[in-house]
């Protein structure tokens, strides 16, 4: 079986196909947006710069795991807890992110690379890690679903998940789902380089900004930028640049 690929025409019908894919508190479907539709969807430990055969990632990791454990703010003990939470501060792990909220995978699609096409990947994992007894290097835990508990206000608003891949370099399992035999595990949908402005204009609409998806000072100067970008883009469209100071801009004057 293979992954059913679905073109998005037009934002009402985005917004109408999402209506078929639920999340269940995990149980449910799971959400991925990449805004290049040329990436794998691979962990980054699996992509050609970072893949180390015979589960040598798992190494690195254990060396992150004792050079980092002197800067931890957080109590965690279990191991793939932990592997989670490097992977959220940016180690090179077998794991892949996922999210609960398809509008925050949706923002990823748009969020970079406007001439090419993004895509956003639906999928329902049947198996699922169970943070006190599964050990890293324990079989049989490839495509499982990983769930931990939120580690900061960024991984609380993206809704972040993780599916395993055993080995790194392995693609996810399509497979029918158990409840719907006729429906693959793994939905991709594409979303037209032409739709992307349109689409991420309608998430900020809807809250789902820079601000939002990383709630701190950086996600701040990411939201004021990406709005800059926005106005300056409809100035050079309309043939002028503007010609009036925002109230904050104009408290900061020399007058």
């Amino acid at each position: 079986m293979n992954a059913k690929q679905i073109t998005i025409p037009s934002l009402e019908f985005f917004h109408s196909i999402l209506r078929g894919f639920r999340h269940h508190e995990g149980a449910g479907v799971w959400f991925r947006g990449q805004s290049d539709s040329s990436w794998s969807l691979l962990p980054k430990a699996g992509r050609s710069s970072h893949y180390l055969p015979d589960n040598r990632d798992l190494g690195r990791f254990n060396a992150w795991r004792h050079d980092a454990y002197p800067y931890l703010d957080v109590d965690i003990q279990r191991d793939f807890e932990m592997l989670a939470y490097a992977q959220h501060h940016g180690l090179a792990t077998r794991l892949l992110d996922w999210t609960a909220n398809p509008l925050v995978a949706a923002y990823f699609s748009v969020s970079a690379d406007a001439d090419k096409d993004g895509l956003i990947f639906c999928y329902s994992p049947e198996v699922f890690v169970d943070l006190e007894t599964a050990k890293i290097r324990q079989d049989g835990l490839h495509g499982a679903g990983l769930i931990t508990p939120a580690f900061d206000g960024r991984m609380l608003n993206q809704k972040g998940l993780f599916t395993v891949h055993s080995p790194p370099d392995a693609s996810l399992e399509v497979q029918p789902i158990s409840f719907m035999p006729e429906e693959p595990n793994l939905h991709i949908l594409v979303i037209p380089a032409e739709l992307k402005e349109d689409l991420r204009l309608q998430l900020g609409d809807y809250g789902i900004t820079e601000h939002f998806i990383f709630p701190d000072v950086d996600g701040v100067a990411r939201h004021i930028n990406a709005d800059t970008e926005l106005m300056a883009k409809k100035s050079a469209q309309q043939g002028a640049a503007p010609n009036r100071l925002t109230h904050s801009e104009s408290d900061f004057s020399d007058d």
